[in-house]
């Protein structure tokens, strides 16, 4: 059975590879790609933020699984571990980059730390990682591994405590 998700190196990857299923892993580069691959039959089951325990809901996602009449199968609440890093041999940061949800769920710790710096949202952790490991500038706000893959040097772990977020397992109605 495939298991849609947003990935590489995500939150959505780390609750994915949690799951004791036997899942074929079908990583996806966007929430709309997830989706789009349920609906299209793809694969057979996605894998979905839906709720985290600081910011509450997340994005439109269970409008979207009513939307496509999806059906909520089982769920995984997985504790999130972001951690702040930059570019190899950078002192400034310049600018701040993550998953629209991350920037929202690190807003105190980036409001009492980078709060005139420039914010962007990427379509995920891992292409924010990638895309200040290539430029050699910038922040990227990413789980610990995802930054360790990029080679950038962490400045701060677990930035945000006791955040979760609930995922719901979905498939098709029909």
């Amino acid at each position: 059975m495939k298991l849609g998700y947003l990935g590489p190196r995500t939150n959505s990857e780390i609750a994915a590879k949690s799951l004791n299923r036997d899942f074929e892993h079908v990583v996806l580069g966007s929430m709309d790609e997830v989706i789009k691959s349920l609906s299209i039959n793809r694969v057979d089951r996605i894998l979905i933020p839906v709720k985290n325990s600081v910011t509450g809901l997340i994005e439109n996602y269970l409008q979207r699984i009513e939307d496509y009449k999806f059906k909520v199968v089982d769920e995984i609440t997985v504790p999130i571990k972001h951690s702040f890093a930059v570019a190899r041999n950078r002192k400034s940061v310049g600018f701040i980059m993550s998953h629209g949800q991350v920037l929202k769920q690190c807003a105190d710790y980036l409001e009492k730390n980078y709060a005139e710096t420039y914010k962007e949202e990427m379509k995920s952790t891992d292409s924010s990682a990638r895309f200040v490991a290539e430029i050699g500038h910038g922040a990227a706000i990413a789980p610990l591994e995802t930054c360790r893959y990029y080679g950038l040097i962490v400045k701060d772990e677990d930035i945000v405590k006791n955040n979760y977020s609930l995922f719901y397992i979905c498939k098709k109605w029909w």
